[in-house]
């Protein structure tokens, strides 16, 4: 995970969701004006089909933007094809299939089960193991609403690439290790992979999926959520959110 230094994720996060909303630079004409809007706002919304249609237009139109509205669309394509990878559809047709997810530089092998009971299952054959990973499939860009301005599709989203990310944690362990580890090692892994999951969540998710997500990790300072299992993971995270606002508070006049 050599790339995540506090900085660098939470601008991720937060710069992300609030830059392009705030400063949208004049356009050269009607036409490429209203393509960078509805490029920024699909971005911005975590309305990755509709994205990705307007990512499909000809260059000569992307050639028509302003050079930092070319930047941003640059950038969002990036992210696109990072975070939206070819599984995501491979997952929506409601099949059991084979996933290779990648995520901080690994490429990882999953049995998607739609019918499984949801996060990551083992199963092994020997020295071999075999990892499953599911979630709510008819929640994948569900664009209903589900609470607080969020839909069940952002909801949904955080929880798939946590479970991605947990994934990732047991396919670098070995079976013995998930298997046969006393309390303490499966409590002191229970945080880790939590960790684990609720960073990439923020990293890969859609915007709003991040928003979600630090909306809830920052909750985690309530009493009332002190009992949580997953409490500890969480305050992580937010700690994360927390540093990057208050040691630059420049850069977040809002």
């Amino acid at each position: 995970m050599k790339r995540i230094t506090i900085w660098p994720l939470c601008v991720f996060i937060l710069y992300c969701a609030t830059a392009l909303a705030a400063d949208s630079p004049k356009s050269n004409g009607a036409n490429s004006g209203d393509l960078y809007q509805r490029i920024s706002q699909d971005y911005l919304d975590g309305k990755w089909e509709e994205l990705e249609k307007e990512l499909g237009v000809s260059s000569k139109e992307i050639e028509a933007l302003s050079a930092a509205q070319q930047a941003d669309v640059a950038y969002i394509r990036k992210v696109f094809t990072e975070c939206r990878q070819p599984w995501w559809k491979q997952c929506k047709k409601g099949k059991k299939v084979e996933i290779r997810p990648s995520v901080w530089g690994h490429s990882l092998r999953f049995w998607f089960d739609p019918a499984g009971t949801g996060g990551v299952q083992l199963t092994t054959s020997g020295p071999v193991k075999v990892l499953a990973v599911s979630w709510t499939l008819a929640d994948m860009d569900n664009p209903e609403h589900a609470e607080h301005g969020f839909s069940k599709g952002d909801l949904c989203n955080l929880g798939v690439w946590s479970t991605i990310g947990v994934g990732s944690v047991w396919s670098q362990t070995s079976a013995q290790a998930l298997i046969n580890s006393n309390e303490a090692d499966k409590l002191r892994l229970s945080r880790y992979q939590d960790f684990r999951g609720n960073v990439t969540a923020l990293y890969y998710g859609t915007p709003k999926t991040r928003r979600w997500g630090v909306f809830l990790y920052l909750l985690s300072w309530m009493e009332k959520y002190n009992q949580m299992p997953t409490v500890g993971s969480r305050k992580a995270a937010g700690a994360m959110i927390l540093a990057e606002l208050l040691t630059n508070t420049a850069n977040y006049p809002s």
